[in-house]
């Protein structure tokens, strides 16, 4: 995933509501921050819901470059080798 231009490290989410995501580059400091704001008509729960998905993009990325090279040259798709990890992770993008 080197190729692509996006702040690399694992994204979490944090603050006192769970709406701020973050990375932290190889040093520990802080790469890249969102805060989600709360705009007044959208519910804290949604808000919560976009930050913990927002913060499962770069593994979400990962997976689908690891489906992409789950077809060999024959054509036949070896889907298994990427399901359970599929499945892991919409459980946590999804789940507090």
């Amino acid at each position: 995933m080197d190729n692509y231009k996006f702040t690399k490290g694992k994204w979490q989410i944090a603050g006192s509501e769970n709406t701020f995501v973050y990375a932290l580059n190889e040093k520990g400091t802080n790469a890249f921050s969102l805060n989600i704001n709360n705009d007044g008509k959208t519910p804290l729960e949604e808000q919560q819901a976009n930050a913990l998905l927002i913060s499962k993009a770069p593994e979400m990325l990962e997976l689908l470059i690891n489906f992409t090279k789950a077809i060999p040259d024959n054509g036949r798709w070896d889907y298994q080798s990427c399901m359970s990890e599929a499945h892991k992770l919409i459980k946590e993008a999804t789940e507090f």
